[in-house]
């Protein structure tokens, strides 16, 4: 995931961002405890702020719920 608006096709990438900050995070999680290692950032420039915005309150939720981090639901990583 670009969020850099510098790339060609690049708004799909802002626009799920936007609009789908949870989608990401959750391609991110899948990703990381499919190959038990690695971890995922989501690059977002500032001068998007909304998906900034957005991004940052979907990674606060998912923490919440634990659905981020080291112990993703209740199980270690390797």
């Amino acid at each position: 995931m670009n969020g850099d608006e510098g790339d060609p096709g690049a708004f799909m990438d802002r626009m799920m961002l936007e609009s789908y900050p949870h989608r990401i995070l959750e391609g991110i999680a899948n990703r990381r405890l499919c190959r038990r290692r690695g971890r995922g950032v989501p690059l977002h420039p500032r001068r998007i702020p909304l998906a900034v915005q957005r991004v940052r309150e979907a990674i606060r939720q998912a923490a919440a719920r634990g659905y981020l981090g080291d112990r993703v639901l209740a199980r270690t990583s390797a």
